[in-house]
């Protein structure tokens, strides 16, 4: 998929922080049970904190959670009332962020950034003082996991072999120094499951926190499996030049305005100038998956949107994204991210709309 770019946004000016700086921080505030922010907590002291945005940038909430001394989990279940920008400065931290809706820009220092509309599994590696930036629009909608964790994590805890990474990471992992690099992919739908399943248990304390510890342990490894397996996958027997990958663009522009009802291959090919096999193998070897995996992540991605974003019900969101029997959408849906509908449906009617200033 595309990756870096021209930076959409210029680096904001003054201090950032440190990732570690934040973790100390929430650490000392979950340890003091007696403080108003941490009351109704579900972790054990000093172990997570569950800060809810309504208090300072939107609706939803935002949860970072202690796995290990080298591991922390952010959640981020959101909409953001403003525009809002975090400047970040590294301290060879790595992060894993599992996407599911998340349409905020990134910018790495002035020299290159990152944007996306889709569902995607990043990483991200940066040494100690490089800077970089996440900036979010008012009204867009965040639900993301991130995995923040230290080398020696991935390799003293979850014996994890360097040989199993991408280079990058292997090199980082065998004790070479700290360096930038930066990594996405399509979120598979076994990610999403278990992101889904991690951010939305009902266990509390304890149990919660070693619950999503091995979530977390399963995500790194479907993500650090998935890196490595994008690195050295082979070449295809399929040859694209500059203008076919162009009308292979334009089709996938064709698809995100009719992905509830797709125009059949032989018309979408015929419209963008491609012949019917080169569009279909083109269109996988430029996406990673088929117009019809495409068109389907996108209406489930969308039936995801109008259930934590609008005030519909389930068979109005089934018609919205094709269906014609809530059933069929039902299931579809309870398939590709492991959860009922209803489940997301009634957490909405619970936190209620985003009230504009």
């Amino acid at each position: 998929m595309n990756l870096l770019q021209k930076p959409s946004f210029k680096m904001p000016g003054g201090p950032g922080q440190k990732l570690g700086e934040i973790f100390s921080f929430v650490d000392a505030v979950a340890a003091n049970a007696t403080d108003p922010v941490c009351k109704a907590q579900p972790y054990a002291a000093g172990t997570g904190l569950r800060l809810s945005k309504n208090q300072y940038n939107g609706v939803g909430f935002a949860e970072v959670v202690r796995l290990d001394t080298d591991c922390y989990a952010i959640m981020l279940q959101s909409k953001l009332a403003k525009d809002a920008t975090d400047k970040l400065v590294g301290d060879d931290w790595i992060t894993f962020a599992f996407e599911i809706q998340d349409s905020t820009a990134t910018v790495f220092g002035e020299i290159c950034g990152f944007s996306h509309v889709d569902s995607v599994c990043t990483i991200l590696s940066t040494p100690q003082g490089f800077e970089w930036a996440h900036r979010g629009r008012k009204g867009e909608s965040q639900v993301s996991l991130s995995v923040s964790c230290k080398p020696r994590f991935l390799t003293k805890k979850m014996r994890l072999h360097p040989d199993q990474m991408l280079r990058p990471l292997s090199r980082l992992l065998r004790g070479d120094p700290p360096e930038f690099f930066f990594r996405a992919i399509p979120m598979t739908a076994e990610m999403t499951r278990a992101t889904l399943e991690a951010m939305n248990t009902d266990f509390t304390r304890e149990m919660r926190r070693a619950y999503l510890k091995a979530k977390v342990c399963e995500l790194l490894c479907l993500a650090c499996s998935r890196f490595n397996e994008a690195e050295h996958k082979p070449v295809r027997e399929i040859r694209l030049n500059a203008r076919d990958v162009k009308n292979v663009n334009h089709a996938r522009e064709i698809l995100d305005e009719s992905y509830v009802y797709p125009r059949n291959v032989t018309d979408l090919a015929r419209t963008v100038g491609l012949n019917r096999t080169k569009l279909f193998y083109g269109f996988k070897e430029v996406y990673g998956v088929t117009m019809s995996e495409y068109c389907f992540e996108r209406r489930m991605e969308h039936a995801l949107d109008l259930l934590f974003n609008k005030q519909l019900q389930i068979a109005q969101v089934a018609y919205a994204v094709g269906y014609a029997h809530p059933t069929n959408f039902t299931v579809a849906f309870k398939n590709y991210f492991g959860a009922l509908p209803r489940s997301f449906l009634g957490r909405r009617q619970a936190e209620g709309p985003v009230k504009e200033k």
